[in-house]
């Protein structure tokens, strides 16, 4: 029995001392794999040479106080300072001697012989210079750190190297562009292309020269995987090394006859449109491609169109505007004179300038017209035939047709004002136009059937373009499968279905992923291809639209995937005023109730609450509010009410978050009460503005902003979900 007991003892002893160790170890030693780290990739730049090339990290909340600098470093979550430390002695490099690496403050105060006061180690997060220190930055999945080292800190520039493709073919050319642009603290500099910069493919000891437009092309002659690297030495000292590109190199596959896939364009269409309307990417062009493909269309998206034009009154700023609404009624077999009680034809021809937008402004003009052959008076503003004439006039000596008169041909744009012409092809003075632009596009088509665009001085291949020039060639009767102009190694619509995903969507450049305005684009290509095909009216010619009948007096069910986000007390709230069209999501299904409000948003919530009147246009009033900004009518409507008055210094400033006290006073001046307004028991009155405080009384007294335990919170900022309940409680006022 002692013998038991001993044995018992000491089994019950090792137990004790085994759940004592156990209550030592932290619970995620023992979860496995709940904490991970966080994967981010990181590079570090020396002026002469990379201290860490790019790579791939995995970084945790680790103890790294032997820093000098570190000794009180909180430790809760993945920083930046912990990549760093991590990617350094990776590298090799002493991270506990302060001679070779320090940190102080939020900064690096040096690494190795990388130190003066005149130099310093910025970096940039994700391609953009971050606010936060080292020791503040909290690491995301997948950030990708750039980390350089500058002779002088008030005179440096960062670069990009971006190529036309991240996969070619061997001995397919490839096209690189480097940039860079001046950073300086309250500036906004643009990326200009850097001219004799050094582009090498890492290993081989060519090197290559950018030319004045930032570019090398470069062939590979063997499959592989390639780093391409680039440097530049703009001022003395000063270099700008920009992230390294990796390119795969394909085997180009012999074409068999036997192995050619036919193209299925009624399936490539149709899993455009469901890829389209499945994520809820459909708006009123797709709509339009919907209705040509005689495809099924949400009635969510029909009474959407049908309350876009009500709620406006038929009043839109910009031509295109009325230009897309009208062609949209044509595909809808609708009448663009009378769409809803309002003539949208009218507002196009008379309006006071249609190419205020460029070109665009007139092709669109011109398709809305056309779209069912509408009439135009002779005395009306804008006719057919000065739409024509300005358009003619815009053509370049090379053919093609720009975005804006005094700037370059532009394929998109090129294709698009054929479009706008097809109808007039055999006019004399619209005949060799056409002929000549049709060079344009021939000549700038690449050997793989496809193009290249230039937008801010970046060079890239677009499946938009590819699309542009379908739809331009089938409105000219013109087969872009077969005609020898526009047949290369591939097609043009082979080229184009290269950049569609097995899930239907399209890409904009192939390697990108999944793009709704590409997929949208690619659609309306598809669609007037397969009209051509089918021997049916060209795309926008909508003679032949059926009648689309509209579901009546019903409104789709509001509902957001984020509502459970969203305080218990808000939620009601917040689908109310999205239902009387207050407020609205912020896309994709999602409200967002806790992000905070904008002066401009909450100036476009009283223009909707309150159903103000339309302003005359051409006055700046406010230096911060372009009149291309999507808040300038609301803006302009609420100062004209009287409702906002600016902060001063002729500024609005439409981006910042509205305070508590901003939106009393907006309010307070749109319900234009002019009874006295009686004190109100509010605990820290005092902190408001003191030309404020009948504002805050009165929205208070009317139950319409409420405070916490009698504290009103003046400077406290607006969520989302409390600017649904006070809009729906204004709306509700008797």
């Amino acid at each position: 029995m002692n013998k038991f007991n001993k044995s018992f003892q000491r089994i019950m002893a090792s137990l004790m001392i085994l759940m004592m160790i156990i209550t030592l170890i932290p619970l995620n030693v023992l979860a496995e794999g709940e904490d991970k780290g966080v994967n981010v990739w990181i590079r570090i730049e020396g002026n002469d040479k990379s201290l860490v090339e790019l790579r791939e990290l995995n970084v945790e909340a680790s103890d790294i106080s032997y820093v000098e600098g570190l000794k009180d470093l909180e430790i809760n979550k993945p920083l930046l300072i912990h990549a760093i430390v991590k990617a350094l002695e990776d590298a090799g490099i002493d991270v506990k001697d302060p001679e070779v690496f320090s940190v102080a403050g939020g900064y690096i105060g040096g690494i190795g012989d990388y130190r003066s006061e005149s130099g310093g180690w910025m970096y940039l997060i994700n391609d953009d210079m971050s606010s936060s220190g080292v020791k503040e930055y909290e690491l995301n999945e997948n950030d990708i750190i750039d980390m350089f080292y500058v002779v002088d800190w008030t005179n440096y520039y960062t670069g990009k190297l971006e190529s036309t493709s991240k996969t070619i073919n061997l001995g397919e050319e490839l096209i690189l562009n480097f940039t860079a642009k001046k950073e300086e603290w309250g500036a906004d500099h643009k990326y200009e292309p850097v001219e004799g910069g050094i582009v090498k493919v890492k290993g081989e000891e060519k090197e290559y020269t950018t030319d004045e437009n930032g570019q090398v092309k470069i062939t590979f002659d063997k499959v592989g995987t390639y780093t391409i690297l680039a440097d530049k030495q703009l001022e003395e000292g000063n270099i700008v090394r920009p992230r390294p590109l990796t390119i795969e190199v394909k085997e180009k596959l012999e074409e068999k006859e036997e192995e050619k896939v036919e193209l299925d364009i009624d399936k490539s269409i149709a899993n455009a449109a469901n890829w389209l309307i499945k994520n809820d990417e459909v708006n009123e062009w797709v709509v339009m491609e919907l209705a040509r493909a005689n495809k099924e269309i949400p009635e969510s998206n029909l009474i959407e169109f049908k309350n876009e034009i009500e709620n406006n009154n038929g009043e839109f700023r910009l031509v295109t505007d009325y230009a897309k609404y009208s062609i949209l009624a044509s595909s809808l077999g609708l009448d663009a004179t009378d769409l809803f009680g309002y003539n949208l034809i009218e507002k196009i021809y008379n309006h006071e300038n249609v190419f205020t937008q460029g070109n665009n402004g007139g092709v669109f003009a011109l398709l809305a017209l056309d779209s069912k052959n509408y009439d135009v008076p002779k005395e009306a503003n804008w006719t057919r035939e000065n739409i024509i004439k300005e358009l003619l006039e815009t053509q370049k000596e090379d053919g093609g047709f720009p975005w804006i008169k005094d700037w370059d041909s532009d394929v998109d744009m090129t294709a698009m004002t054929l479009q706008a012409l097809s109808n007039y092809k055999d006019r004399e003075d619209v005949k060799p136009v056409i002929e000549k632009a049709l060079n344009y596009l021939s000549n700038n088509q690449d050997k793989n059937g496809g193009y290249k665009n230039k937008w801010d001085g970046v060079v890239s291949e677009s499946s938009e373009s590819v699309a542009q020039v379908i739809l331009a060639l089938t409105s000219l009767n013109i087969d872009p499968v077969k005609d020898e102009r526009f047949v290369k190694d591939a097609n043009l619509v082979e080229k184009l279905l290269t950049f569609q995903l097995e899930d239907g969507s399209f890409e904009h450049n192939i390697g990108d992923g999944s793009n709704a305005y590409a997929t949208e684009q690619a659609l309306r290509g598809l669609v007037s291809y397969n009209r051509f095909l089918n021997e049916e009216l060209k795309f926008f010619d909508m003679e032949d639209a059926k009648l689309i009948e509209f579901p009546e007096g019903e409104k789709p069910d509001i509902s957001f995937s984020d509502i459970d986000k969203a305080s218990h007390w808000a939620k009601e709230s917040i689908l109310k005023a999205a239902e009387l069209g207050l407020m609205e999501g912020k896309g994709n299904n999602i409200f967002a109730p806790q992000e905070k409000v904008t002066r401009a948003e909450f100036a476009k919530m009283l223009t909707n609450l309150f159903e103000l009147e339309t302003f005359d246009d051409g006055k700046e009033v406010f230096t911060d509010v372009k009149a291309n900004a999507w808040y300038y009518d609301a803006v302009m409507k609420a100062y004209k009410a009287g409702i906002i008055t600016g902060k001063g210094n002729h500024r609005f400033a439409p981006e910042d978050s509205i305070t508590r006290e901003e939106m009393a006073v907006m309010i307070y001046r749109a319900l234009g009460i002019n009874n006295v307004v009686e004190k109100q028991e509010i605990k820290d009155i005092d902190k408001a503005s003191h030309g404020e405080m009948d504002s805050i009384n009165l929205v208070y007294e009317l139950g319409i902003m409420k405070g916490d335990n009698n504290y009103f919170n003046p400077n406290g900022k607006v969520t989302r979900e409390m600017a649904a309940t006070i809009v729906v409680r204004v709306y509700e006022l008797d």
